[in-house]
């Protein structure tokens, strides 16, 4: 259970650099 809860940490983090990268393209 916490392997899940620190996988979905990571997920969440990936995704705000991606959201990161897409504003500094747009």
């Amino acid at each position: 259970m916490a392997s899940e809860l620190k996988m979905s940490a990571q997920l969440e983090q990936i995704d705000g650099e991606l959201a990161d990268h897409f504003r500094a393209l747009a």
